[in-house]
């Protein structure tokens, strides 16, 4: 089945490169360019395979960034070209010269792919600030300052200065706790590990701690077990299907990520949990919430949907997830979804932002 689909898969994306590329070709009249239009022709074959190859090898950071800001480019095309010929073709309809028509139509294009290529890396790079005023009715400190940060993806394009970006925007916050929710890494440990960026993470500065489950991207050929160690070396807890009751008699509760498989569930993690107290969940994605309200959960913290990242993404996503974004309550539980720090694939973001999420808890009887 999955050789099928994989095949399948290919000759859509195969398709639409062709429908982009002709666009190009024609819009631009490479055809009357001799021997250029061969060399574009190369170009456009090496680049719409290089994500692929980047994606399923090691070592290739050229490769890998060009293959992702080639997958940028190609959604905005994807967005835009349609709704160009369909306008288009409307004006056919008119006297207009058809020439000049096909000549704004480029020109037009042109501009706005520029604007929307730099729009969205502006909003996968530049970081709102969130924030929630939560009630939660468990006895518990009077009140506390939470952050959850998720999807930070840090990898090739999202490096050092990303991480450093992030520490010092988390700091000013001044948490009592930090939760991370996931997809802390791109794939790829060694790369990671080179930049510094774990090095960076151990100046997260909270009252209380940094704690953290791994998401579907949190993989390497070295095994899980070495990012957690790198995490706690950094001072970061993971929580891997681990209950833990805290100084602030706060239960803490982080899952295996659902793309493992195996897990402990909802009902046999919070069995044995004294419900009066608080309990706070962290979850990469958020596709079990009924279940853990069920259970007698009071908080899910999760990431995983960026939102859909690229619009219309989101569409998919709130289909798929009972929270693909923000606030929500399930029975007495409230579930909130961050749309991420970081990226994956594309650095860009249309229609969602880079965001850091601020908790401001109370609790009372």
């Amino acid at each position: 089945m999955f050789p099928l689909i994989f095949i399948i898969s290919i000759l859509i994306y195969g398709l639409l490169v062709f429908y982009v590329g002709w666009s190009i070709y024609k819009g631009f009249r490479l055809y009357k360019l001799k021997w250029i239009k061969y060399v574009y022709m190369l170009v456009l074959a090496f680049i719409s395979i290089s994500f692929i190859i980047g994606r399923f090898s090691e070592g290739f950071i050229i490769i890998q960034a060009i293959g992702n800001y080639w997958l940028a480019l190609f959604c905005i095309l994807l967005l835009t070209l349609p709704v160009v010929h369909l306008v288009m073709l409307l004006l056919r309809l008119t006297k207009l010269n058809r020439n000049k028509v096909k000549n704004f139509a480029t020109v037009a294009m042109t501009i706005i792919t520029i604007v929307c290529f730099a729009f969205g890396i502006y909003n996968a790079y530049s970081t709102k600030v969130t924030t929630y005023n939560m009630s939660i009715s468990k006895n518990g400190p009077t009140d506390i300052k939470a952050v959850l940060i998720t999807d930070t993806h840090f990898g090739y394009l999202s490096g050092l200065g990303h991480a450093k970006r992030m520490v010092e925007s988390v700091n000013k916050l001044k948490p009592d706790y930090i939760f991370m929710s996931g997809d802390i890494i791109d794939d790829d440990l060694s790369i990671v590990r080179e930049k510094g960026i774990f090095s960076e993470l151990a100046n997260l500065d909270s009252v209380y701690g940094t704690y953290a489950v791994l998401g579907n991207h949190d993989r390497d050929i070295e095994g899980i077990e070495h990012i957690i160690t790198s995490l706690e070396n950094a001072n970061i807890t993971v929580l891997y299907d681990e209950v833990i009751l805290d100084t602030n008699g706060l239960y803490l509760v982080g899952r295996k990520d659902l793309s493992e498989g195996e897990r402990l569930s909802a009902e046999y993690l919070l069995r044995d949990l004294d419900q009066s107290k608080p309990i706070i969940v962290l979850d990469h994605q958020p596709a079990e919430l009924i279940a853990l309200s069920e259970q007698g959960a009071d908080l899910t913290l999760s990431g995983h949907t960026h939102h859909g990242q690229i619009f219309p993404g989101n569409l998919l996503t709130e289909r798929l997830f009972p929270n693909d974004y923000g606030l929500k309550e399930f029975n007495t539980m409230q579930s909130v979804v961050s749309s991420g720090y970081g990226f994956w694939g594309p650095p860009m973001r249309i229609g969602s932002q880079s965001e850091i999420i601020v908790l401001n808890l109370k609790f009372h009887d």
